[in-house]
């Protein structure tokens, strides 16, 4: 019986099977989605979004009977063109899930686009004030070099004349 009910289930214009009880007895019903009669009223069924129920009778005496019934009445009242059509419907669905899963990806990898040319902008601009800074720094460096230098020649010339005074005022030293 499970296996008549995944045959039944397998075409994709049936959604599922209800089990039915009522006055008559028990029997089964299946749940359908015609795409082809929606969209071409071109199927049998009409549209329908129910088939008929079948139940157990004096013909039908087991529930397996029913769902064989109900399956015969799936494959009589929809052609191949409507199982064509409800699965190439199915097909346009998943891609158009797949293409906006794919601009919502678009859309997140554009907002981390911006996101990152901020950051760029902005670190930039830090550099920039860091070089800024760096040749300020070594041209004050240089400067204070080249007065080093001048101080270092002034200082020796100093020492120079100190001593050159030195030995002036002090003859006898040196002889």
């Amino acid at each position: 019986m499970e296996q008549e009910r995944r045959e039944i289930l397998e075409p994709p214009v049936v959604s599922g099977i209800s089990y039915m009880m009522n006055g008559k007895g028990c029997g089964f019903r299946v749940n359908l989605r015609c795409h082809t009669a929606r969209q071409h009223c071109t199927c049998e069924c009409g549209g329908l979004k129910r088939g008929v129920p079948v139940y157990v009778s004096s013909t039908r005496t087991t529930l397996l009977e029913c769902l064989q019934e109900v399956h015969n009445q799936v494959l009589r009242q929809h052609s191949p063109q409507c199982v064509a059509a409800s699965k190439a419907l199915q097909a346009e669905r998943m891609t158009h899930a797949n293409s906006l899963a794919a601009s919502q990806d678009a859309l997140r990898t554009m907002m981390h686009l911006s996101q990152a040319q901020q950051c760029l902008t902005k670190m930039t601009a830090e550099l920039n004030n860091i070089k800024h800074r760096a040749d300020k720094v070594n041209k004050e460096a240089l400067e204070l070099e080249k007065a080093v230098d001048v101080a270092a020649k002034t200082v020796h010339a100093a020492e120079k004349e100190v001593q050159e005074l030195q030995a002036q005022l002090n003859p006898t030293r040196r002889a």
